[in-house]
């Protein structure tokens, strides 16, 4: 069933104040559970955790396609004129103007990814923790690179890259073992900068306006890319963030704990908004002009501006 409703729930405030208010304009039922959504080659694509891509159309907020993906769907990308998605062993090309996977690479053991700067970067817990760079074109292995340990650690152990992003001036890989996320030189394939001291089972990573954005249990922060250590955000006075992004000039958080949506001032890293959600946010993504939801039992809430 899919269903595009119309609605608006009331902003709640958690300190802070912004001339825009927050409306869910859609709320679109998926018809299965949710693990990730991202936004672009006119879509939006929701991963359902296990065999599935779902494609929505943001003009008409309905589905518009549903791909089927063997090696299984729980992370998503888009980027390098393709959707990409982690699940099993492998990674999976989508040819969005086919809607059908296109290509299949094996890894080992892949969690997060991220396309930009010409290849497809995964996060891989496999080899103690590797970063995989993959043409986008050939889906061949172009590169695998050990993520670094935290600085003066001196156990040793097994990294356990999480999540990836491109931008500020490289590939940013997060270890949800330790609380890290290390910058990866392109060009050079060598890491150059690994900030610490932020909180460890970090569930999402994004870059924007200038920074480092991590949600992990219990915490949200917010690190300058050429620093050491980050900055914890207080979004909300029970927090259990599952996702971040960043865009429309805001970051924005999502919160199991209470099932909502906020949106920080990137200039004052304080809360000016937040939204009550129908069901637990799994995932965020910003495209199209509005800020994408997923949920856990299978909604996709559109946010917009008012």
């Amino acid at each position: 069933m899919v269903t595009a409703v119309a609605l608006v729930w009331s902003a709640c405030g958690h300190g802070g104040s912004s001339s825009k208010g927050l409306e869910v304009s859609a709320a679109i039922d998926i018809g299965q559970s949710s693990s990730g959504v991202a936004t672009g080659e006119e879509a939006v694509w929701v991963a359902d955790g296990e065999s599935t891509v779902v494609r929505v159309d943001p003009e008409t907020n309905s589905i518009a396609g549903r791909i089927s993906v063997p090696s299984g769907a729980k992370n998503l990308a888009v980027g390098e004129g393709a959707v990409w998605v982690t699940g099993g062993s492998a990674l999976s090309r989508i040819d969005p103007s086919r809607n059908e996977v296109t290509g299949t690479v094996e890894l080992g053991e892949p969690q997060g990814l991220a396309a930009g700067d010409g290849s497809v970067w995964v996060a891989n817990r496999a080899g103690n923790g590797t970063l995989s760079r993959v043409d986008p074109k050939t889906m061949e292995v172009a590169a695998t690179l050990k993520v670094p340990p935290m600085p003066d650690d001196d156990l040793a152990l097994p990294q356990e890259p999480g999540q990836v992003a491109v931008g500020e001036g490289g590939v940013w890989v997060s270890d949800t073992r330790v609380g890290t996320v290390s910058r990866l030189d392109p060009d050079e394939e060598q890491f150059t900068q690994t900030i610490s001291r932020l909180p460890p089972n970090s569930r999402a990573l994004a870059i924007g306006a200038g920074s480092i954005w991590v949600a992990a249990e219990y915490f949200a922060a917010r690190a300058d890319p050429d620093r050491r250590f980050p900055e914890t955000l207080e979004f909300s006075d029970n927090p259990l963030p599952s996702g971040v992004a960043v865009g429309l000039g805001s970051a924005w958080i999502t919160n199991v704990a209470d099932n909502t949506l906020t949106r920080v001032d990137p200039d004052t890293n304080r809360p000016t908004r937040a939204i009550e959600l129908q069901e637990t946010p799994v995932a965020v993504s910003v495209g199209f002009g509005a800020v994408w939801v997923a949920g856990q039992q299978g909604l996709l809430t559109r946010v917009d501006e008012r």
